[in-house]
């Protein structure tokens, strides 16, 4: 949502300053039957323009594809507008940044986007996919739907579904990233690991005591050298906006998902225990 309002709206957050959603709680109290004589609200409708609010993966996920698709035209990859860089156009939506190293036998899928100084090895297949500057993907590796940013390091023989990789990541090799996960800054994946579906691995967690995000271990774990599975807060809840991640999480079904937010509402449950609850689920799926 876009708000374009008065001066005088400010008024309104001095007197009132809990609203918590501009559109759900202040725009619904001044347009309550109490006030509505009192206060006037303008409006006009885009009807041919782009716009979107990126407010978790999925949303992320949409608006990127949008641009490459050329949805957002103007703001396409290839205008680059938003930064130093020579992104070129190809056929069949593919956006390629020179210089770049392909290597034999490569596969590159339509709807891709691969960054200047990245190496692509061989056999290494990028499907509806976005990869980043300085990155290299191994041999015989395959990224699919999923975001790559800058100076990754995927090693020979892993998959990558569906998820999202931040800058200085290493995954190594015949590791398997599953769908809806995001690996945070500078983890690193050690090898033959298989990181489950919705994972958050961050080098930060939630520590509830101290009601702050503290390092995770900083030793070596059975999956990472760096890093660590990372948790919300405890007051967070799963909404149905929130449920942004891989293809297993949405085979459970819905009634088993209110069960266990009710669950959690009504017995305050810590979250730990309730997201241990979702992914036994998702393994059962």
């Amino acid at each position: 949502h876009i708000n374009i309002c008065s001066e005088h709206v400010l008024e309104f957050f001095r007197d009132a300053i809990d609203y918590e959603n501009l559109n759900e709680n202040f725009v619904n109290d001044i347009t309550s039957p109490k006030s509505i004589f009192e206060h006037k609200i303008y409006y006009h409708e885009l009807s041919a323009a782009y716009c979107a609010t990126i407010s978790n993966l999925l949303s992320y996920k949409q608006v990127s594809k949008d641009v490459i698709q050329r949805y957002a035209h103007p703001v396409v990859i290839d205008s680059n507008l938003l930064c130093p860089r020579n992104y070129q156009f190809a056929a069949n939506l593919k956006y390629i940044e020179n210089p770049i190293s392909l290597e034999k036998n490569f596969f590159i899928s339509e709807e891709c986007v691969i960054g200047s100084k990245s190496v692509i090895c061989e056999g290494a297949q990028i499907i509806h996919s976005t990869i980043g500057r300085d990155c290299r993907i191994g041999k015989n590796s395959k990224i699919e739907n999923s975001f790559i940013w800058g100076s990754v390091k995927i090693g020979d023989n892993c998959q990558i579904r569906s998820s999202l990789i931040c800058d200085n990541v290493e995954v190594r090799k015949d590791s398997v990233v599953e769908s809806g996960c995001v690996l945070s800054y500078g983890i690193i994946v050690k090898e033959g690991q298989t990181i489950p579906a919705n994972s958050i691995i961050s080098l930060y967690s939630y520590n509830a005591k101290e009601d702050n995000y503290v390092a995770t271990n900083t030793k070596p774990t059975e999956l990472f050298e760096m890093g660590d599975f990372s948790f919300l807060k405890k007051n967070h809840r799963i909404t149905e906006e929130d449920r942004i991640t891989g293809e297993a999480f949405w085979k459970i079904e819905e009634r088993d998902i209110k069960k266990r937010e009710t669950k959690l509402e009504e017995e305050e449950i810590e979250v730990d225990t309730f997201y241990q609850e979702i992914i036994e689920l998702i393994k059962e799926a």
